[in-house]
């Protein structure tokens, strides 16, 4: 047992385990699909990147998957309560970003990126979740 209710392992295969589900969860993300070279030559991609970047604030949240009588007075869970409300303010200025952007697509066709992003990670987040479980 570590330091403050830390478990920590000494088995290689642990910290193994979780590096390749962290390389999978990203490649799952597509991130190789945003080259900053992409964001001149084409605006969409550059709007498909901030939709997903919007959607990581969006559906990583981990404050509603504890336990309601759980206390948030530990530390962690204190920090963790604080990034998801600075998350949240983020999350506004995104919004309106992504509405004011000027790109040429359609409001309809903006939703629509906009939601293949979100389930995009909300499929990750929860395969991630099961993982963790």
């Amino acid at each position: 047992m570590g330091g403050k209710g830390l478990i920590r392992s000494t088995n290689p295969s642990v910290y193994i385990n979780a590096g390749m589900a962290n390389l999978r969860h990203l490649g799952d993300l597509q991130f190789v699909r945003f080259q900053p070279v992409n964001f001149i030559l084409d605006p969409l991609c550059l709007y498909r990147y901030l939709a997903l970047n919007h959607a990581l604030y969006a559906q990583m949240r981990f404050i509603p998957l504890l336990p309601l009588e759980l206390p948030l007075e530990h530390q962690y869970l204190a920090f963790l309560r604080t990034l998801e409300t600075i998350h949240g303010r983020q999350m506004q200025a995104q919004i309106a970003m992504l509405r004011q952007l000027p790109v040429s697509l359609s409001e309809r066709e903006r939703e629509v990126v906009v939601g293949e992003e979100s389930r995009r990670v909300r499929e990750i987040f929860r395969r991630f979740v099961e993982e963790i479980a």
